[in-house]
């Protein structure tokens, strides 16, 4: 969604670019009825159309950030009707599917590990449980997360959301964290041999879309600041324009 909203952006930066190189070629002939009738209408509406795609995008951040927290505290009906709903599940589906099914597994095969590391956190407190899904591993490979084993997996089972992925890859390899609600066993897309992950991505994943140094965020910023000189732009013009007629015809009355 957000990449079909920069495409919109990017097409009117250049729509507005294109006008105003037209606006300089044809300024002296029809200086004012370009400036009134084309130009400034035109200008003004580029400035909206950028303040009201920073407005979409931030609530879009909003909106995704709270799917997030409804997802993961069981209050998710009110989502269920909306493909919007689809999305924190479709994360959930990755993660748990991949961990359990792939990672590990007799075509994914991990390298050794410390399982003392596991027995001894305080998140794992139900060692049996750990042990079982341990036990339902290969640990005599080199495959440190399931990233490698992607394209055999998907062929034999599902097709996988590439752009899921690397968002999943992207967030547990920056915050150390792994599954969604919960922390799942093992790191999934960065080191297996790291250890039991001690934390869950929900509250990074909420960041990323509601935070202040959020994607989302950052991507309102710029059509803020982009209607802003837009704004601009059509305010000095226009003061230039006026300036100018205001002087020829203070020259034609001295002439006079």
């Amino acid at each position: 969604m957000i990449e079909v909203v920069s495409q919109v952006g990017a097409t009117v930066g250049a729509f507005i670019i294109v006008i105003s190189l037209i606006g300089i070629l044809f300024l002296t002939p029809f200086q004012r009825r370009w400036m009134y009738y084309i130009y400034s209408p035109i200008m003004l509406l580029n400035f909206a159309i950028m303040i009201a795609l920073g407005l979409y995008i931030n609530a879009m951040g909003d909106i995704g950030g709270n799917l997030i927290q409804d997802y993961c505290d069981d209050r998710f009906e009110r989502w269920t009707k909306l493909n919007l709903g689809k999305f924190p599940a479709n994360l959930d589906k990755h993660y748990s599917d991949l961990e359990k099914n792939l990672l590990c597994s007799k075509t994914c095969q991990c390298p050794k590990i410390n399982f003392n590391l596991w027995t001894t956190s305080k998140l794992t407190s139900n060692i049996n449980n750990i042990q079982v899904d341990y036990n339902s591993k290969y640990f005599t490979g080199n495959q440190q997360n399931v990233l490698y084993c992607l394209n055999d997996y998907a062929k034999n089972n599902q097709y996988f959301d590439y752009d899921v992925i690397n968002y999943l890859t992207y967030i547990e390899g920056n915050h150390d964290c792994a599954g969604i609600c919960q922390p799942i066993y093992f790191y999934t897309f960065t080191d297996i041999q790291a250890g039991p992950p001690t934390q869950s991505c929900r509250t990074f994943i909420q960041d990323d879309f509601m935070g202040s140094e959020g994607v989302f965020r950052r991507y309102s910023l710029i059509y803020f600041v982009a209607g802003a000189f837009v704004f601009m732009a059509w305010f000095f013009s226009f003061g230039i324009c006026f300036r100018t007629e205001q002087k020829s015809r203070t020259r034609v009355e001295i002439n006079k």
